[in-house]
């Protein structure tokens, strides 16, 4: 397979992404009144996860089981193309139409494409014994990758049946939400880092690690609807789901921090940089997440729509999407990180520190001016950084 092709298709959509934030932004701040704001959301987000962010977790389990077994590639190319034309497709539909037949039509494909993958993910690895402990990691991302998608799917009945209720939209949202990041995403990335860590080093407790935040991740669900006066037994659950998370992860931190010159520390200085804010990062979400628990703080973390996509950006840019650039380059392509990769990190720091904060301000009603002007011009230079990257890897 040519990974090199594939990943400069990622980055492309990487750079679709950027650009349909980049045009979100400057609705916001200055006059652009031919696309709806809400339709380019949904194109926004729905093209990020699908083309950039699963995409690339697509071929990172590809290039997993290359390491093993004999691809049988064609399959997975055609995967990965049919998964690409239909992320376009959804992309134009949701800009043009918002929640729509044909949008949904698209969805629809995405997730058949997504269980054809995992069926034949799953049926190429049943024989790894020495990978055991990492496939736990990868089916139960398949899972809940697959799960997330009733979120969808309900709010495409709600939309179509005119049957809309706030509570319950917002509901089926962060059920999706949830079980994209705190599932598909973060198990898949967990699972490719242990599989990097057993090669130098042998992780004490491993399958309890695993059980923990599998299991957890279910009712951590519910700290994202707390307005619905969950029962007291369940919310005493959340709370100690989270706790044991952050808890079971110092753990894991302190087991890596004791091999770290073989696997955070690295010849090339950005490698290193990279894997530390990553780490940090993570440990901050989880720190979130917990601080959440509080059903105050959680009333107005989300009654406030800026510090939901603040978290939401930690997530997905700080995190995941540093992980899948690190991992990339750094066990795919075998090349150093270019220093536009890095650029690209502090520029989407800087993006997450404006965005908390407006959120913060937002809390105490305080109006930080022209905030939506700087949001702006760090659009730019996100998009900008991002076709440097893609012509740095076209240099490679």
């Amino acid at each position: 397979m040519n990974y090199k092709k594939w990943i400069l298709v990622l980055i492309t959509n990487l750079l679709i992404v950027a650009l349909l934030g980049f045009l979100m932004r400057y609705k916001i701040a200055f006059s652009f009144p031919y696309l709806e704001q809400k339709h380019l959301q949904h194109a926004h987000s729905h093209f990020a996860f699908a083309a950039w962010i699963s995409q690339a977790l697509y071929l990172m389990l590809i290039y997993f089981l290359d390491q093993h077994i004999q691809l049988n590639w064609k399959k997975y190319n055609l995967i990965l193309i049919a998964n690409t034309v239909f992320s376009i497709g959804m992309m134009i539909s949701f800009i043009l139409y918002g929640y729509h037949v044909s949008s949904n039509t698209f969805s629809f494909l995405i997730v058949l494409t997504a269980v054809l993958f995992s069926f034949f993910f799953i049926k190429d690895t049943l024989n790894f014994k020495e990978q055991a402990f990492v496939k736990h990691w990868f089916y139960a991302a398949l899972f809940f990758n697959f799960i997330s998608n009733f979120g969808t799917f309900y709010i495409a009945y709600l939309m179509i049946s005119k049957s809309y209720q706030q509570d319950v939209h917002l509901a089926s949202v962060y059920f999706y939400l949830h079980f994209q990041y705190n599932g598909w995403f973060i198990f898949s990335c967990f699972g490719l880092m242990c599989y990097q860590l057993l090669k130098n080093m042998q992780i004490k407790n491993s399958m309890t690690i695993f059980w923990v935040f599998f299991l957890s991740t279910f009712p951590s669900y519910f700290l994202s609807i707390l307005w619905f006066k969950i029962p007291l037994s369940l919310y005493i659950i959340v709370v100690l789901s989270s706790l044991l998370q952050l808890l079971t992860w110092v753990y894991l931190l302190l087991q890596i921090s004791t091999h770290k010159k073989k696997f955070v520390l690295s010849t090339d200085k950005y490698f290193s940089r990279i894997v530390w804010v990553i780490l940090f990062s993570f440990t901050l979400k989880l720190i979130l997440q917990l601080v959440s628990t509080v059903p105050f703080i959680s009333h107005i973390a989300y009654s406030l729509r800026s510090i939901v996509i603040a978290y939401l950006h930690l997530v997905l840019l700080v995190i995941i999407s540093m992980f899948i650039l690190h991992y990339l380059f750094r066990y795919v392509l075998l090349k150093s990180i270019s220093k536009y990769i890095y650029y690209f990190l502090i520029i989407i720091i800087i993006n997450e520190i404006l965005l908390g904060i407006q959120g913060f301000a937002g809390m105490f009603t305080i109006s930080i001016l022209n905030i939506q002007y700087y949001l702006f011009f760090i659009s730019i230079f996100i998009v900008l950084s991002v076709i440097s990257i893609f012509r740095h890897i076209q240099t490679l």
